[in-house]
């Protein structure tokens, strides 16, 4: 893919067409052991996913206006047992089931929010950070000096522009926050991207900062609420973002990114940019 990116060098590109959603939409159901069959349906569910997470407004009616059958049936269907690769992560769920930690029925559930856990939150992170080296160029040129900062790239832009803005809580006792109380049975929206921007944790929340200690951010939600997703998504990221600094010199902007939003969601949906060799 790096090697199809560079044959275009100087030319624009959608990062997110072309870099980002390809190798997500590739190596997740990969790690899963998903078959190959049915895999043109992932961006429609990603998309159903994402507007089931809100009110049944001009977003959910856009993603649900075709024909969702077939792309329930594929989830449905690729997660069963009997369709996975037996060296798939999604057979260690089944075989977890075998050993009695949990019943077959919760196993094909995992592998099913593990697809939905690390797709397009992942794309959009990943296209995120494309973003960032566009606008930080500095940055980037750390990361290819340091390419074990790789990681800590990936947790930055989960700071700095993290693809879910809010998630919703229902208090399970009475809270009081700087002297307000929220009751008990109370729901309330929590602001992952105002977290991750707060001046009182963060110096110069605004920038892309590979020197950041980032530990602390709340891009992956939060304790037994922390994304299902994360290490799936860690490991594309590394193995993405590996690939990228090694090969690509430098990431320009060549046009304003087109925006992505749904009520708890947002990233880009389009970003075009320009990559060469050099730096």
């Amino acid at each position: 893919m790096v090697d199809r990116v560079l044959g275009r060098s100087g030319n624009e590109i959608d990062a997110v067409a072309e870099i980002s959603r390809p190798f997500v939409y590739k190596v997740l159901p990969d790690l899963l052991g998903l078959p190959q069959w049915g895999r043109d349906h992932m961006a429609a569910f990603g998309h159903m996913v994402w507007a089931t997470m809100g009110p049944q407004n001009a977003l959910f009616q856009e993603a649900m206006q075709n024909n969702p059958e077939p792309v329930f049936k594929w989830v449905d269907e690729c997660c069963n047992r009997e369709n996975l690769d037996p060296e798939g992560l999604g057979m260690k769920m089944f075989e977890a089931a075998d050993r009695g930690a949990i019943s077959q029925d919760e196993a094909k559930l995992l592998v099913q929010i593990l697809l939905s856990a690390a797709a397009d939150t992942t794309v959009m992170t990943l296209s995120t950070a494309i973003r960032a080296f566009c606008q930080f160029p500095e940055q980037y040129q750390r990361l290819r000096r340091e390419p074990a900062l790789v990681r800590a790239a990936f947790e930055e832009s989960l700071r700095w522009d993290s693809p879910s803005r809010l998630a919703g809580r229902i208090t399970t006792k009475d809270v009081d926050i700087e002297g307000v109380t929220i009751p008990a049975g109370t729901r309330c929206g929590l602001l992952f991207a105002a977290a991750n921007r707060d001046p009182r944790k963060w110096t110069a929340p605004d920038e892309f900062d590979l020197g950041r200690e980032v530990r602390g951010h709340v891009g992956w939600g939060f304790g037994v609420h922390s994304c299902v997703g994360r290490l799936l998504a860690g490991l594309e990221a590394e193995a993405l973002l590996g690939a990228i600094v090694r090969r690509i010199g430098r990431f320009e902007s060549a046009g304003e990114p087109e925006p992505w939003m749904t009520t708890i969601g947002h990233g880009p949906a389009r970003l075009p940019v320009r990559v060469s060799v050099s730096a």
